[in-house]
């Protein structure tokens, strides 16, 4: 169980110095989730249990659910992992049933002109949506996402999405590339990353400084032609 870092710090001793610099990262996580505006922080709180952060509590979408994480990652000082624990309740009175979802969803996918539809499939089961099908492109998956996301009454998503791309490119192609890519970023520490591509799955590990070169890594490779799957290793390390 996570617990108060005011509470671990009383029954193992902690000095005084270090349950201040937890309560520090504590304020900075819960001020930067404050003043997003994209999120409803009322209901939403923050512990620190060594380097977890925990978040729980409720929100009104599954994409405030995403961003109060992101916010967390962002405030830094040595954060190896934030276990998100938010749920998504409805806050505008009634929650949509499944059906109304069903049709939320469908409209959502017809509509958006960056989305093949007709390959593409969504199930909802008590606010849960299972996405299935497929798309050209490991970007064009994760935007489905998103735009399900958006949507009021779902709470959770599973994206089974198979990226099938439309070019067969080389592996080591692929790879080269990445890196080609992560030298033009003069933010991102390319020594201490490895790129990895099998069968189209790409593998990142290595470490970098801070959750804005995370997202900057893991930005690039979604857009990535030919690659099928992320498995994203990567670690922050200050």
């Amino acid at each position: 169980m996570i617990r108060p870092v005011e509470l671990f710090a009383a029954e193992t001793g902690m000095d005084h110095e270090k349950t201040n610099e937890k309560e520090e990262l504590r304020r900075r996580i819960i001020e930067s989730i404050i003043w997003d505006g994209r999120i409803d922080a009322h209901n939403i709180q923050v512990d620190i249990y060594d380097s977890t952060v925990c978040l729980s509590g409720t929100v009104s979408n599954w994409f405030s659910r995403k961003f109060a994480e992101d916010d967390a990652w962002s405030a830094g000082g040595g954060i190896k992992f934030v276990k998100n624990d938010i749920e998504v309740r409805s806050t505008e009175g009634p929650a949509p049933d499944d059906n109304q979802i069903q049709s939320m969803i469908n409209s959502a996918l017809q509509w958006n002109p960056e989305i093949n539809s007709d390959m593409v499939s969504a199930q909802v089961k008590e606010g849960v949506v299972r996405l299935s099908g497929s798309t050209d492109s490991y970007w064009c998956k994760m935007h489905v996402e998103e735009v399900v996301a958006d949507l009021r009454g779902v709470v959770r998503i599973i994206n089974e999405i198979t990226v099938v791309p439309t070019r067969d490119l080389l592996d080591q192609a692929i790879a080269e590339h990445i890196v080609e890519e992560l030298k033009n970023n003069p933010d991102i520490p390319l020594e201490s990353i490895d790129i990895k591509v099998e069968l189209g799955k790409l593998t990142i590990s290595g470490s970098v400084p801070d959750w804005r070169t995370f997202k900057a890594v893991q930005s690039m490779a979604e857009r990535m032609l030919g690659i099928r799957d992320i498995d994203n290793r990567l670690i922050i390390m200050p």
